[in-house]
């Protein structure tokens, strides 16, 4: 029984350096994962040119205390909050939060239409409620 059990983890090992050798070595893990939906939707969203901003983009972005950086960050680095976002919908709307500091996260709502248009419809910072006259 012994004699089997080294053979079979013998096996795997080998497997899995065959594996590694043949197909990870040397790989972007970006790549990798390209698949997954939050890097399909992030990939869309960095790939549109024309993505529309709100009217008031400027007057949100004081009042926020946001620059557009920060909203290019969200849009580059963020993190998906599927619980906020309504993906089963038309149009789909995508949270999308990027942690800015240790105790800031800024969030942006993303509007995807079925004509392939992008929309930014709401940022700011989350948990901070902004009154602002835009």
């Amino acid at each position: 029984m012994a004699r089997r059990l080294r053979i079979y983890f013998i096996g795997v090992g080998l497997g899995l350096i065959l594996t590694w050798a043949l197909v990870l070595r040397n790989r972007n893990a970006d790549e990798l994962l390209a698949w997954t939906p939050k890097n399909r939707i992030l990939n869309e969203l960095k790939a549109d040119s024309n993505l529309q901003y709100p009217d008031e983009y400027t007057c949100l972005l004081k009042c926020h205390e946001l620059t557009s950086l920060d909203i290019e960050n969200v849009m580059n680095d963020g993190e998906i909050n599927f619980k906020e976002s309504s993906t089963r919908s038309e149009p789909r709307i995508y949270q999308i939060e990027w942690e800015k500091s240790s105790s800031v996260t800024v969030f942006g709502e993303f509007e995807f239409s079925s004509d392939s248009t992008h929309t930014l419809l709401d940022f700011g910072i989350v948990g901070r409620e902004k009154d602002c006259a835009c």
